[in-house]
This record gives structure tokens, C-alpha cells and sequence, in this order.
């Protein structure tokens, strides 16, 4: 076969080869017989959570409220199983932690049971009655005031947002008839 050179390889034809050149790569790897490549490709059916890496809004806070939402909803029902922790986060593409810590700020709130070895369900949650309706209103209108400035910086119009507002009202009055 041939001789190695400083600053390159001598293939068996004599041609040299540079670390730069595509024929160097091709000339250094094992052929196909001597390896095995593995391929895994997930499909999400109809996944209930996206997440969008070019958010201004962390992954975490994302799959947080997206599955908050899903619960109060109904589209995840109370007693009913999440997948694994490192399912969830092949599915999503991101790192196991952040979907661990999403489960744990949702246990924390009571939406979910996580035990170490067993499913993670989802819990029937009670109302919290030790918080009066004034001050849930005045919690809601100071996240609203947040979001709706942050939607603005961001160009979307006030019309837009009030628009979205009253679609998402309707759309929560139909669902809890």
C-alpha cells in the first residue's frame, strides 16, 4: 500500500492527498463493510406541544404553558398518563432537563404526579380558595399588561391583540358550555 507524507497521505496509486481535499476523507474512512450507522427517526403524531427554539420565550416557560393550557382545556385529562420525561424530550428536541423541571413546576402547581419509576399522571386540581377573585384579577391584569407590552415591542398592533383576545374569550365561552 502506500506511504504516509508529512502534510498529507500517499494513496497505493502514489496520488497525495491534504487534509483539505474530499478525496482524503473518502481515503481514511473504513469502507461500508466495516461499519454500521444507525439512524433513529421520531414522528410525533399530531404533537399537542411545539416548541420553538426562536422564541424570545425560554423552551422551558413554552412546554410549562403549552401543557398548563392543555390541562384546563381538557385535552389532557385528569388521570390520565405523560410520556417519560426522556421521551417527551426526544420528541420536542430539547434536553431532558427542561422537560424534568416542566414536570416539576407543574407538580409543584398540582396538575401532576411524578414519582421516580412510575408514569407521570395527571392530577384532578382543585381550585385555590385561599386567594380571593380581586386578586386573581389583579394578577391576571398585570401578566396581561406584561404580554401585551411584549407583544407590541415585538409589532404586533394593539387591533391584532385585542382581536386575538376576544377569539380566545369566545373560543373558552363555546368550550365550557
Amino acid at each position: 500500500m502506500g506511504s504516509q507524507a508529512p502534510g498529507g497521505e500517499t494513496t497505493g496509486a502514489g496520488r497525495r492527498l491534504k487534509a483539505g481535499d474530499p478525496s482524503f476523507l473518502a481515503a481514511s474512512l473504513p469502507s461500508v463493510d466495516d461499519c454500521t450507522v444507525y439512524m433513529y427517526t421520531v414522528h410525533m403524531s399530531d404533537p399537542l406541544i411545539q416548541v420553538d427554539p426562536a422564541s424570545p420565550l425560554p423552551v422551558l416557560r413554552q412546554i410549562t404553558e403549552q401543557m398548563r393550557a392543555l390541562f384546563v382545556e381538557g385535552a389532557i385529562a385528569a388521570g390520565g398518563t405523560l410520556p417519560s420525561v426522556r421521551r417527551l424530550a426526544i420528541d420536542l428536541g430539547v434536553h431532558f432537563n427542561t422537560v424534568a423541571e416542566a414536570y416539576r413546576h407543574l407538580a409543584d402547581e398540582g396538575w401532576l404526579d411524578v414519582s421516580r419509576g412510575r408514569p407521570t399522571r395527571v392530577l384532578q386540581r382543585k381550585a385555590a380558595s385561599a386567594v380571593s377573585e380581586e386578586q386573581l384579577a389583579a394578577a391576571f391584569r398585570a401578566r396581561m399588561r406584561y404580554l401585551i407590552a411584549e407583544l407590541r415591542s415585538a409589532g404586533l398592533s394593539a387591533r391584532r391583540i385585542r382581536r386575538e383576545l376576544i377569539q380566545l374569550n369566545d373560543n373558552s365561552l363555546e368550550g365550557s358550555r
